[in-house]
């Protein structure tokens, strides 16, 4: 908590200096939403929510994004969103995607909630810097920069941000943004950015990371990002299991596996798909994470029918070397 309040405080002070500055980088549509929904349906569950994520009208084609702030705006939106929403109800993300011509799409983003909602009088001054609707059951704790930021933040991307709510039945927010589609110079400067061996082989690669720890996620999802990999989070050793199935056969080109984690352990959960059926369920690569790198931990891994071991902490170099190994060697 002191460290979130620390980084509302700085933002704030960045942006009422005119310091915070937009970047746009060249990404696919449907990229910074997929990671968003991610991390979006971990903390729903854990909060005893239903989290839904639906993206209408995407051909998921490459734009120029401002990844880091909308990530921010929509993250912030969502958090709170859980945060303000009794157990057992529900919050959804939805994305309407609109080609206004052969340059530039329309992304209306809603985040929907089943809530306590928000007074009258509290809406018309939320985007006030340090405002807080007071709710007894909740006990959330903040101080009220949070989205005064996302609204200086969405007028800092040419956006538009607006809200409806009622006591008692839900909120609504819903974030307008206009992007430029990228064009093939850029595509293809985008190409040329993966110029290394190893980028080569890991770009646009799906991971399915099993992890229950949040923070050690959070990294992991972060160096997976930064390579253009597809990271989708899990919590437990069934999750894995269950989405492994879900998605089918080549969905994933491996799997990340902490070997610790309730309900289902790592070593289980990979037997389990390992005896699935699913036509890759022999050879996906299955990567164990494990603080305990002993002879004894190693076995046990290869025994489950692991390809290999990572420790943790995990090292970006380490992970990404791995990958791209396991890869090579699947083709």
């Amino acid at each position: 908590y002191l460290i979130s309040l620390i980084d509302e405080i700085l933002e704030t002070s960045r942006i009422n200096a005119g310091k915070v500055v937009s970047i746009c980088k060249t990404v696919r549509e449907n990229e910074v939403i997929d990671e968003i929904s991610s991390v979006a349906a971990q903390h729903a569950k854990e909060s005893g929510l239903t989290f839904k994520s639906k993206i209408h009208g995407s051909d998921n084609r490459y734009a120029l994004i401002d990844t880091e702030h909308i990530t921010r705006i929509l993250v912030n939106l969502l958090n709170n969103a859980i945060k303000f929403t009794p157990s057992g109800g529900e919050v959804r993300f939805e994305t309407e995607v609109t080609y206004l011509d052969d340059s530039s799409v329309r992304h209306e983003y809603r985040i929907i909630d089943t809530g306590k909602g928000m007074s009258q009088a509290f809406q018309a001054k939320m985007f006030s810097p340090f405002e807080q609707e007071r709710q007894e059951f909740d006990g959330s704790e903040g101080i009220g920069l949070g989205l005064y930021i996302c609204k200086n933040l969405v007028s800092l991307l040419g956006g538009d941000i607006t809200c409806t709510s009622q006591q008692d039945e839900g909120t609504v927010f819903t974030v307008t943004m206009k992007y430029a589609l990228a064009t093939m110079a850029q595509i293809q400067l985008l190409s040329k950015e993966a110029a290394t061996y190893e980028d080569r082989v890991l770009y646009g690669k799906k991971v399915l990371v099993a992890e229950d720890n949040p923070i050690i996620a959070e990294v992991i999802l972060k160096f997976l990002s930064s390579k253009h990999l597809h990271g989708e989070l899990v919590a437990d050793g069934k999750e894995a299991v269950d989405y492994y199935k879900m998605r089918g056969a080549f969905y994933y080109q491996a799997i990340l596996m902490d070997v610790r984690m309730p309900i289902l352990n790592g070593f289980d959960a990979t037997r389990q798909i390992r005896q699935s059926g699913l036509e890759d369920a022999h050879t996906i690569p299955i990567i164990a994470l494990t603080a305990d790198l002993q002879a004894e931990t190693k076995e046990e891994c290869f025994r489950a029918g692991m390809d290999d071991c990572l420790s943790k902490p995990i090292i970006q170099e380490e992970l990404f070397s791995l990958l791209a190994d396991l890869f090579e060697r699947n083709n």
